[in-house]
């Protein structure tokens, strides 16, 4: 994933820049006194929305629904894309080659229930019960949420505002006073588009080779507070790249920012994913907490450019063309004093998810089943196999802390089949004496 994005970040501001002004650049593909002459930028945005909209259709037809509560619900635009295979299908795929990848090498469990109906059947048969998200969202992990809302809003106002910088009309003069001058780096919009390009490129190789080592030296929470804090020296010092000689220095300074930038970039984000999960009370309100993150950063999108627009183009008019970058350093500040409020060992608290179990079971007990505990255990598959023990963790770089499935594999098979709540509870007491 953060490969294709990064692949992305690299095809999508080069072609940007090279389809800008087309007339001024090929004129003799697109000749002057048309459309693309009168609004130079039509065409990109043009190109960028057919390359949205196949991603919306590729979704519709092509794309299989994971959620576990709505995957069996009927999907007229999967229907419908499969149609759309076999009509363009060249070759009638074999019945073994249909199938699901995954379903080649799962084991499937034929348990009765008291009544002799497959227990597989029955739980297929009954709707999944959705899990409470009440108490998901504790104070460690609003903190966090606000905490990903402040970081996307000062990255992507710098986002909005690095090309609009670097193609301003460079100043006619150097500046004397160190707060109150203006202009740009006169850029045009190919060169432009190239050197975010190399963003892209710098930031996939960060990805692989920075963020590992560095979280596994210092801590996932360590080095996101030290983003937090040093982030806005990247923004503070942008403005200032109009007072150095014009060339190659100017342009190196740019990327020398510019890299810094992806630097943390690449380390926040992780980080703050990380902490997110692992300060989720339970595993069963995951997704919930990291959709409501997800909303509250895209929120915190829209505005950043508006906002940071707005007073970027009132910082020009009054002579200050780097208002705008310290104001956006100011937000980069705010989230981090609100990053040194978090606590480790809040975060990295055990998932509790045993209240859960046991209300699953006593649900079952009403309707009258007497199955094995483990095939009504939510979030967790039967046909996959548990790696590790509750005190270890699932990446190789040691960051997540250990989810719940193990406690939950060794507790359904320490259950016969006629467990009582009462029993159920005196192995609750056994675990939670249990040494961590």
């Amino acid at each position: 994933m953060p490969f294709i994005w990064c692949l992305g970040s690299i095809i999508g501001p080069a072609l940007g820049g090279l389809l800008a002004q087309p007339t001024k650049f090929y004129p003799g593909v697109f000749p002057q006194g048309g459309l693309l002459d009168e609004y130079p930028f039509l065409l990109p945005n043009m190109v960028s929305s057919v390359v949205l909209v196949l991603g919306i259709a590729n979704g519709i037809l092509f794309l299989d629904e994971t959620h576990d509560m709505l995957r069996n619900k009927r999907d007229y635009g999967r229907e419908l894309g499969d149609k759309l295979v076999n009509v363009f299908r060249w070759r009638k795929v074999e019945e073994s080659e249909a199938q699901p990848l995954l379903a080649k090498s799962t084991t499937t469990y034929n348990r009765t229930s008291s009544s002799g109906e497959s227990v597989n059947d029955s739980i297929n048969a009954k709707p999944k019960r959705i899990p409470s998200v009440s108490r998901a969202f504790t104070r460690p992990v609003i903190g966090l949420v606000l905490s990903y809302g402040i970081l996307a809003y000062h990255t992507m106002g710098f986002e909005q505002l690095m090309p609009v910088f670097l193609s301003t009309p460079a100043p006619t003069e150097k500046p004397n006073n160190f707060f109150l001058f203006t202009g740009g780096l006169g850029m045009t919009t190919q060169r432009i588009g190239f050197i975010l390009s190399m963003q892209g490129l710098f930031s996939m190789c960060t990805q692989f080779f920075v963020f590992p080592p560095v979280a596994r030296a210092f801590g996932v929470l360590n080095v996101y507070r030290f983003c937090m804090f040093t982030y806005g020296i990247s923004y503070v010092v942008v403005p200032y790249l109009v007072w150095l000689p014009e060339g190659n220095i100017q342009t190196a300074g740019v990327y020398v920012v510019l890299a810094v930038k992806i630097m943390y970039g690449v380390l926040a984000y992780p980080c703050n994913a990380i902490l997110i999960t692992n300060s989720a009370p339970s595993l069963l309100v995951l997704g919930a907490i990291n959709g409501i993150a997800s909303s509250c950063a895209s929120l915190a999108r829209a505005f950043a450019p508006t906002v940071t627009g707005v007073v970027y183009s009132y910082g020009l008019n009054i002579d200050c063309v780097g208002l705008a970058w310290w104001v956006n350093a100011l937000v980069c500040l705010i989230g981090a004093i609100q990053a040194i409020s978090m606590r480790q060992e809040i975060l990295d608290h055990p998932a509790e998810d045993l209240d859960d179990l046991v209300s699953l079971m006593d649900e079952e007990r009403a309707v009258g089943h007497n199955t094995n505990v483990e095939s009504h255990i939510p979030g967790m598959d039967t046909n996959s196999q548990i790696i590790g023990t509750a005190d270890e963790t699932f990446d190789e770089y040691g960051l997540v802390r250990s989810v719940i499935e193990a406690d939950m594999n060794l507790l359904s098979a320490s259950l016969p089949l006629d467990t009582t709540l009462a029993s159920l509870a005196r192995l609750d007491v056994r675990i939670s004496e249990r040494p961590n």
